[in-house]
């Protein structure tokens, strides 16, 4: 179903300002190292201004309305309200519109930082992480392990994907964690240096 197009027309026949916007959005088989062209949208979504006098919100509606199943490649129905008048700041971690303006930041990210930034899923900014001390999407291995810190709300449970880049190998079981009731430490042991 094209809910971008579907709802733009309904916006419209509200009497609701409405913009289609193409842009690039890291998927949920994305990684780091991937190639990504600007000439070559992948995505749309909307943003939307309610009353002129309340600004722009972005929109994801396909997004908010499932995710494609990385395994078997169909489309499951499950309603996430994060792609729904999501913070800039937050949208712009997966969705980088073709236009920089409608990043709606005041510092528009380039390509290049997208590309490297921290991939950050719906759910870190609904569960209560205050922030993560990695910058990168990458981690550039230069001594035998390095340590991720997740500063907590409260205490969480969470999974977690770490490939070697070159490979797309899992080196999980490089990995410990460490609890305390305000964060998560993950050490990761690497078993040579690289990306």
């Amino acid at each position: 179903m094209n809910y971008l197009f579907f709802f733009f027309l309904c916006y419209r026949n509200a009497g609701i300002e409405a913009v289609k916007i193409p842009g690039i959005v890291k998927t949920s088989s994305y990684i780091p190292s991937d190639a990504i062209d600007p000439k070559f949208p992948n995505h749309e979504w909307n943003a939307v201004r309610l009353r002129a006098a309340s600004g722009w919100h972005l929109i994801d509606l396909t997004w908010a309305a499932g995710h494609i199943d990385r395994k078997s490649g169909e489309f499951r129905s499950d309603f996430n309200p994060h792609f729904l008048f999501t913070n800039p700041r937050d949208f712009v971690r997966d969705h980088l519109p073709s236009d920089p303006k409608w990043q709606m930041l005041c510092k528009p990210l380039t390509l290049k930082a997208f590309q490297s930034d921290l991939l950050l899923r719906p759910g870190y900014f609904h569960l209560g992480i205050l922030r993560c001390n990695m910058i990168s999407g990458s981690i550039h291995c230069v001594s035998e392990s390095t340590v991720v810190t997740f500063h907590l709300i409260q205490p969480l449970c969470f999974t977690y994907t770490l490939l070697q880049l070159a490979t797309g190998f899992s080196v999980n079981q490089c990995v410990t964690l460490e609890w305390t009731p305000s964060q998560c430490t993950v050490r990761v042991f690497f078993p040579k240096p690289g990306p």
